[in-house]
């Protein structure tokens, strides 16, 4: 119990600790109160004073410097102050004077304020001279493994006209705005992409993308159009006083995002409830701070309506721009962590001398729309003007999104005939063809793409993983050899650990090594790259380290690298030789100290051989480095679980907690209270977590993370009453929480309470009416509930439902008609009434096929379509379009990943076949699957369809078990005669003697299989022959 004390203690402190950091951060950002010494008192009592006297004798009882800059709008001062402390002194006289104060140094600044409209008058005045100009910027920023500087041109010309050129070591891009669009190009990829806006006046591309601080003065106009003034304050930053004009946004872009989807399978219907999210493009607040004297920028924080940072730049005030320009040299970017991750320095500017640079696209190039639209938008654009970039665009939603990769193909096919060259559609059409497996269709196009674009080494990569996909790996090789001779920079490490994998694949591990080796000696190596292959490394020669430590170490004395001196610390590791690793370890960090993904495996290595000290230096420094980054996610997890390795469960649960403030979606939150349950149990301490959950609260830690953990560590535990308690008690305290709302109607459904899940959905209906999650739960509610009543005794209770159910679905129609995936949803109501024969399946079909090509959320909506998918499928069936229904289910295979799921949509499809006699069709079906290359997941589900159908199921009822029999038997014939005609094909044979093995017949499964290891060689493709084998 002391024990238990002593760690609630400390957590109680670490969470203090976390709490006093953001203020600090808070007050760093947007300055604050002298710090130092005692605050001084004053009594004082003046009446119709001026306002400098007044300044002048708070100065001089307080003993500190006040100065008053500037002249009041109100001239005389009357006030009476007891024992007053001196910033509640100037505050209330500032008040009077309508003024702000701030702290520099030791002198304490007393400015009148102006009003938010006169104070954006004199910052257009001040800005003026931006509206047309030229100059040149560089551009640092932090990718979480090192800093890459891009060099700007920028000029911009009013009204609404910029050009910028960005240079990299990777190429030039090009940005042009003209009027209402925007076009960004990439030369090297032979692609432009296209925005129906002016993207430089937007503010998130002025503080984040290729549009800095500079472009303010032109987008200045626009920014006012989108928000408004809310107040003027007086603040310091870096030793200047600055006008902080804040602004809230009041024209907000908003866009449907999916944050959850609770979705499948219930009974013979479907469910699907979307909970979305209206997320804002812009920032909801703006702070901008603005120089007292030059009315120059110094600093821009962004922030989301719940006050929490974005983004946040500052001026490095030692150096001016220019005479006349408003704009510092440097700025220095920061996340909301307080991460420095990039930075701008100004390096020469000018006024425009003349036009703004023209830009001709050549002819290859593909015009891209950047935002999509729904399907029947594109349709109707293609209607009205056939288009290679529209179509394009198309191809890549069905792709993409809906997962038609034959429909994508179709499209881009077109949109090759109307310009056949742009590489670009030729590299799609390759990917989309390799997608779908067709790796026999991607080859020539991707050699075309190389034809029209000989220097694109992502095509030549393309085409060598393509024909070793097909297990042609001596013609890889060969395009491996050529394509290294055009490389160069982060490309060349990337084509020499292909050629490494393909000796692999050849056998050839010599040569193999030493290509490895060589990656890891580059001068310039992506980090993924390097670690992939110390890890091929270390699998290779898990049998001779000492040899390959020796050669690691010649190479790492002639060019040393940080990732040889990962992979002779990882070695030095397994021998178990921690001094020798913990040095090369220190090599590491002294030679790449900023590449998060390099020191994490450096993390996780000393994690693995349980030097828990090392590793847990290790991960904190990735956190402490970028709090915000996904390495930092990772080492999170892992410190909880060190903590817990060393029995302290008091940090292992602070990590939960200090994590919670950087969640901005309620998405967000869950994955992180998942991951943290699963380290937990994973070293069998769930509960632990619970334990110190509870305490917390019990303490007086209420904070929302630990709620919904609690809820769903007892909804996995399967205590349902005590998931509901908990859920309830979080609930109301956090009503906005989706997941506690989500836990208290689970823990009712699982006990089937259907009258109170009916009163809290109604509940929340009322509470949330612009939120489709809750509406959409009553279908599903009131579909549960009918499906669970016994007919015909409850008949009456089974009307009501149904009348209820009716019009839960017609109300959601009607209320979120503009909210996309409510058609889905309205489609699965419908199709669920065909399952229980209440509705014809037409109008289901309908609405589903519109769901279909509607406008999509933002977000994974995988899932959604997935459903959707099956719904269609099952609707085709009852409607008699079986081809229809056949794509549907083909479409799934390949959407899917897990086996289990692959085996129900294969047994739901063949039954399909089955039931309108085409059983020859089924046997062809998974035969050419076997003959393709597709992955062996779907090989494997089909196979097992295929098989079950012709076994005799154990739970036969014996009235039917003669007629089922029967049909089995029908169903061998088949087979056999199916057989008889390719009795000389392996992939036949395979077949044959998998029905024999899974009839329990090894006798005949065996020969079946002998001769089909004798053909095998006959098989044209390599890749097909291995699943084969």
């Amino acid at each position: 119990m002391m024990r238990r004390c002593n760690e609630m203690k400390h957590l109680f402190r670490y969470a203090l600790t976390v709490f006093v950091c953001v203020v600090v951060f808070c007050e760093c950002s947007f300055g604050g109160a002298k710090e130092g010494a005692k605050e001084p008192t004053l009594s004082i009592e003046l009446k119709g004073v001026s306002p400098a006297e007044a300044i002048s004798e708070i100065s001089r009882q307080c003993g500190v410097k006040v100065t008053l800059k500037g002249e009041p709008k109100v001239k005389a001062v009357t006030i009476t102050l007891r024992e007053a402390r001196l910033s509640e002194a100037l505050s209330k006289i500032c008040k009077m004077l309508q003024c702000g104060y701030c702290v520099i140094g030791d002198e304490y600044l007393v400015v009148p304020l102006p009003e938010p409209d006169e104070l954006i008058k004199r910052i257009q005045v001040a800005w003026s001279k931006l509206k047309r100009f030229g100059c040149v910027a560089i551009d640092r920023r932090w990718d979480c493994r090192s800093w890459v500087e891009r060099k700007l041109e920028i000029s911009i010309s009013h009204p609404e006209g910029a050009f910028v050129k960005e240079s990299t070591d990777g190429g030039d891009e090009i940005w042009l705005t003209d009027g209402k669009v925007t076009l960004h190009y990439t030369p090297k990829l032979q692609v432009a992409e296209r925005w129906n806006e002016n993207k430089f006046c937007a503010l998130e591309m002025m503080l984040c993308g290729p549009g800095n601080v500079a472009f303010f003065g032109q987008a200045w106009d626009s920014v006012l159009s989108e928000y408004k003034p809310v107040s003027v304050d007086l603040i310091a930053i870096r030793g200047k006083p600055a006008f902080l004009l804040t602004l809230k946004c009041v024209k907000p872009k908003v866009v449907y995002e999916l944050q959850y989807c609770n979705c499948g399978v219930y009974g013979l219907g479907f469910y699907c409830s979307p909970y979305m999210q209206v997320t804002m493009r812009q920032p909801a607040f703006v702070q901008l701070a603005f120089d007292v004297d030059k009315l120059s920028l110094l600093h821009r924080a962004h922030s989301k309506e719940d006050g929490r940072i974005i983004e946040v730049m500052t001026a490095d005030t030692s150096q001016q721009v220019a005479d006349g320009i408003p704009l510092y040299a440097r700025y220095e970017l920061r996340d909301a962590a307080n991460t420095f991750v990039g930075e701008f320095t100004y390096k020469g500017f000018a006024e425009l001398a003349g036009d703004l640079p023209k830009l001709k696209l050549p002819d290859d190039v593909l015009v891209v729309d950047a935002e999509q639209g729904s399907v029947k938008e594109l349709e109707d654009e293609i209607k009205r003007s056939d288009d290679a970039g529209v179509r394009f665009n198309l191809a890549r939603l069905l792709w993409l999104k809906l997962g038609d990769v034959e429909q994508a193909i179709s499209h881009i096919q077109a949109a090759i005939k109307l310009n056949p060259r742009a590489p670009q559609l030729w590299i799609a059409y390759a990917q989309a063809c390799a997608s779908a497996f067709k790796f026999d269709e991607s080859e020539p196009a991707i050699r075309e793409a190389i034809k029209l674009s000989p220097n694109r080494i992502d095509a030549h990569i393309a085409l060598l993983d393509t024909l070793a996909s097909m297990g042609r790996f001596d013609e890889a090789l060969n395009v491996a050899m050529e394509t290294e001779k055009i490389a160069s920079g982060k490309w060349h490490s990337l084509v020499l650990q292909r050629k490494a994998s393909l000796q692999e694949a050849l056998g050839r591990v010599d040569e193999a090594r030493k290509l490895y080796l060589q990656v890891l000696s580059s001068s310039e190596v992506d980090s993924d790259v390097a670690i992939a292959s110390v890890e091929r490394l270390l699998s290779l020669c898990c049998f001779d380290l000492d040899a390959l430590y020796n050669e690691a170490q010649k190479r790492y004395s002639v060019s040393p690298s940080p990732f040889l001196a990962l992979l002779l610390m990882r070695i030095a590791i397994e021998k178990d030789i921690a001094d020798v690793a913990r040095k090369h370890h220190a090599d590491i960090v002294k030679r790449r100290p900023y590449d998060l993904s390099l020191r994490l495996n450096a993390a996780n290595a000393f994690m693995r051989a349980g030097m828990l000290d090392d590793a847990e230096s290790e991960y904190s420094a990735v956190v402490a480095m970028h709090p915000l980054s996904p390495q930092a996610s990772i080492a999170r997890q892992q410190l909880s679980a060190i903590s817990i390795l060393k029995k302290r469960y008091s940090d292992a649960f602070g990590w939960l907690l200090a994590v919670e403030r950087w969640l901005y979606s309620y998405a967000d939150m869950m994955s992180t209270i998942s991951s943290f349950e699963s380290i937990f149990m994973r070293y069998f301490a769930a509960d632990a977590l619970q334990a110190f959950a509870e305490a917390s609260i019990d303490k007086g830690i209420h904070r929302e993370i630990i709620y919904t953990l609690i809820a769903d560590l007892h909804r996995l535990a399967g205590n349902n009453d005590v998931a509901l308690t908990w859920a309830r008690r979080g609930g109301a305290r956090y009503p906005q929480n989706i997941w506690l709302k989500r836990a208290e109607i689970e823990a009712l459904k699982e006990q089937r309470r259907w009258q109170d899940l009916d009163i809290v959905l109604k509940r929340e209906c009322g509470k949330n009416r612009n939120q489709p999650y809750f509406h959409a739960e009553r279908i599903w509610l009131y579909y549960r509930w009918r499906a669970s009543l016994n007919l015909p005794k409850e008949r009456t209770q089974f009307a009501l439902v149904l009348r209820n159910e009716r019009s839960a679905r017609e109300e959601f129609a009607s209320n979120f008609k503009d909210v996309p995936l409510t058609s889905l949803v309205y489609g699965l109501a419908l199709a669920n009434d065909i399952a229980s024969f209440q509705s014809p399946p037409f109008d289901a079909l309908a609405v589903l096929e519109r769901a279909l090509k509607g406008k999509l959320p933002e977000g994974d909506v995988h899932d959604a379509i997935v459903v959707l998918r099956r719904a269609l499928a099952s609707c085709y069936g009852r409607v008699g379009k079986w081809a229809n229904a056949r794509s549907q289910y083909k479409m799934l295979m390949h959407m899917l990943d897990d086996e289990f799921e692959l085996v129900a949509i294969a047994r739901e499809w063949f039954l399909g076949e089955l039931s309108r006699k085409r059983f020859a069709d089924v046997i062809e079906h998974a035969y050419n699957s076997l003959n393709s290359f597709e992955p062996i997941t779907i090989k494997r589900a089909l196979l097992s369809a295929l098989t079950d159908m012709m076994v005799i199921p154990v739970d036969v009822p014996p009235l039917q078990r003669q007629l089922v029999e029967s049909e089995v038997s029908e169903r061998l014939k088949v087979f056999q005669g199916w057989l008889d005609e390719r009795n000389a094909d392996p992939i036949a044979l395979a077949i044959a003697g998998w029905v024999a093995t899974v009839r329990n017949d090894a006798k005949v499964a065996i020969p079946y299989f002998e001769a089909s290891l004798k053909l095998a060689p006959k098989v044209k493709w390599a890749a097909i022959r291995c699943d084969l084998l």
